[in-house]
């Protein structure tokens, strides 16, 4: 960071995303040679997302909200994080309104509904499907 704040760049290699997104400003993303994504970290992140993650943690048990959840559109891969359940969202604001009206009326009771933002360990599954090499 003080080399950066000396105008100095430093090219960084690693797997160890977490430690990046920390010191990083901006990235590249590199598959089998393939330059697949560049730029800052959160325009590359705005770039190929396609969903949203959004976490809810309820008063009724797991399972009545995991079900509830998937009886409803433009929800995927629902897991459990926690407390709660994490899914991937791919609707309108408008829409995840109504997802949140609809763990009410079920009697799911949540306590917690909020959007989870994604970092570089997220951006790298989603562009290399999550396979390594």
């Amino acid at each position: 960071k003080a080399l950066a704040q000396g105008g100095k760049s430093i090219l960084i290699s690693s797997h160890i995303l977490t430690e990046l997104s920390e010191m990083c400003d901006s990235v590249a993303v590199i598959e089998k040679g393939e330059l697949r994504a560049t730029g800052s970290v959160q325009g590359v992140l705005q770039s190929i997302q396609s969903f949203i993650q959004i976490f809810v943690r309820t008063i009724a048990p797991r399972e009545l909200t995991e079900r509830t959840l998937r009886e409803l559109p433009n929800i995927d891969k629902i897991r459990h994080d926690g407390l709660g359940l994490v899914f991937e969202y791919t609707g309108t604001e408008e829409q995840l309104c109504q997802v949140l009206e609809i763990l009410v009326s079920q009697g799911c009771k949540p306590v917690e509904f909020s959007q989870r933002s994604q970092n570089l360990e997220d951006l790298f599954l989603a562009m290399t499907e999550g396979k390594l090499q």
